[in-house]
C-alpha cells in the first residue's frame, strides 16, 4: 500500500511539472529577452530543476535542465536543484520527498479503497492524535516503564539491570519435550576403538 501511495504522490508531482512545463514554453520569448531568471518564472524553473534530479529516470526533465544550466548558468541551476532558497513548489517538494507514508495515511487510503469498492472493511485499530497506532504506543509506554525502572536501580542505573530483571520476572514455559527420563539412554561408547586406530 505504501508503494501505490507514493506512486500517486508522485503522478500528482508530475500533474504540476506538466503545468509547468506548460508555463515555460508559453514564456519562452520572455525568457530570450533576459538573462536574469524572471520573476514569475523562478517557481516554476527551481521545481523542475529539483524534480530532475530527484526523479532521473525522466530524461525529458534532464534535457530542460540541461537547457536552463545554458541559459542561466550552472550556478543557479546547482541551488535551484537543492532547493536552497526554497523556491521549489511545495507540493511538489512534499510529494517527490523520500519519506514512507505514515501509518495513519496508510489506513486513510486502504479505508478509502475499502469504501469505493464497496469491502466491508474497517481498520482494526485508528491511529491516534500524534498518528500513531495503539499498539505502537504502548510499545513507547513500555520502554519508557524500563527506562523509569533502570532508575530504580541506582548501583548500575542501567537499563540492562532492568531488563535482567524483567527476564527473571518471566515465568519458564513449561518443556513440551518432557523430563529427561523419556529419553532414551546414549549407545554404549564406540569411540574407543576409533581413537586407538
Amino acid at each position: 500500500v505504501e508503494t501505490v501511495i507514493k506512486e500517486e504522490a508522485v503522478c500528482e508531482a508530475y500533474e504540476v511539472l506538466e503545468l509547468f512545463c506548460e508555463l515555460l514554453l508559453s514564456r519562452v520569448s520572455v525568457m530570450k529577452l533576459s538573462k536574469a531568471v524572471p520573476a514569475e518564472l523562478t517557481e516554476a524553473i527551481d521545481s523542475l530543476c529539483y524534480a530532475g534530479t530527484r526523479h532521473q529516470n525522466l530524461k525529458e526533465l534532464l534535457v530542460v535542465r540541461s537547457l536552463l544550466v545554458g541559459k542561466y548558468g550552472k550556478e543557479y541551476i546547482q541551488r535551484a536543484c537543492t532547493n536552497a532558497d526554497g523556491t521549489v513548489n511545495k507540493s511538489v517538494e512534499r510529494k517527490l520527498a523520500i519519506a514512507t507514508p505514515s501509518s495513519s495515511e496508510v489506513t486513510k487510503y486502504l479505508t478509502k479503497i475499502a469504501q469505493k469498492y464497496d469491502v466491508d472493511w474497517a481498520a482494526e485499530a485508528v491511529p491516534g492524535e500524534d498518528g500513531l497506532f495503539p499498539e505502537v504506543a504502548s510499545t513507547k509506554k513500555v520502554s519508557s516503564a524500563a527506562t523509569i525502572s533502570a532508575k530504580a536501580f541506582p548501583s548500575t542505573g542501567s537499563k540492562a539491570t532492568a531488563a535482567a530483571v524483567s527476564r527473571d520476572a518471566i515465568p519458564a514455559a513449561p518443556s513440551s519435550l518432557g523430563d529427561e527420563e523419556d529419553f532414551p539412554e546414549p549407545p554404549p561408547d564406540l569411540g574407543g576403538s576409533a581413537a586407538s586406530s
